[in-house]
């Protein structure tokens, strides 16, 4: 049965809200997909992201957008995370010149899960991008998490690569998922790519100090930044 619900766009003073939300949910994937999380990994995956100063910033942020999901007493009860003007996370002929939107985030509060939020804020989001001109969408989400992949591939995402991170980073893997809203170029859309990405920085991920490593990137690789990540292609080039 649905949930009532309205959804509509965030504002600054939602913040608070939808750090509790994320802190309180964000963990849960690591437990769908049997990964063990410390008090530290916690802290530094989960905790330091979803702070309200953070989330602050995410809502003042030029190129992204909440939608927000309040229940019939205005109580926000989920919330997702876009950003548009994307590129494609592989270095291809096929996709790399097309703009896209991203899912950064989309979380519901614990104790309404299995009422169809998710599904309706994925969709409110999807009918935004639309509107605003973005018909390509893609996402990341733990390997390990079947819950999240099933939710997405009942709203017509499919898996088109992963990352590939070293074992002993304590970095788990994510498939990255994407989904075309322009039916009429869905077949050459769905063409997976073969690229495979390997993570040769780390630090930065959970730390976010504004440096990278001193690694000269190899062939097929990706340096993770602050709040970017540098794709490199064949010959070592940057990609994006």
């Amino acid at each position: 049965m649905d949930f009532p619900i309205s959804i509509e766009i965030a504002q600054l003073s939602d913040a608070a809200s939808i750090a509790d939300i994320a802190t309180r949910a964000a963990p849960l994937q690591y437990e769908n997909a049997g990964i063990p999380m410390t008090g530290i990994q916690l802290e530094n995956i989960v905790l330091n992201a979803w702070t309200w100063r953070r989330v602050q910033t995410r809502l003042m942020h030029p190129k992204k957008c909440t939608l927000v999901a309040r229940n019939p007493y205005r109580r926000i009860v989920g919330f997702c995370t876009m950003c548009f003007e994307e590129k494609f996370p592989f270095p291809t002929t096929i996709h790399n010149d097309e703009e896209w939107a991203s899912i950064d985030a989309l979380y519901v509060d614990p104790t309404v899960h299995r009422r169809r939020i998710r599904s309706r804020l994925l969709e409110a989001v999807e009918s935004f991008l639309k509107e605003k001109g973005n018909l390509k969408i893609w996402l990341t989400v733990l390997e390990g998490n079947k819950p999240a992949q099933n939710l997405y591939e009942k709203s017509g995402y499919e898996v088109v690569g992963s990352t590939d991170f070293p074992p002993g980073f304590g970095i788990p893997n994510d498939y990255i998922m994407a989904k075309s809203l322009d039916t009429n170029q869905r077949a050459a859309f769905l063409e997976p790519s073969t690229l495979c990405l390997r993570y040769i920085g780390h630090e930065t991920l959970l730390n976010n100090d504004d440096h990278t490593s001193d690694l000269t990137p190899e062939p097929g690789t990706i340096r993770v930044h602050t709040q970017e990540i540098e794709y490199y292609d064949t010959t070592g080039h940057t990609a994006i």
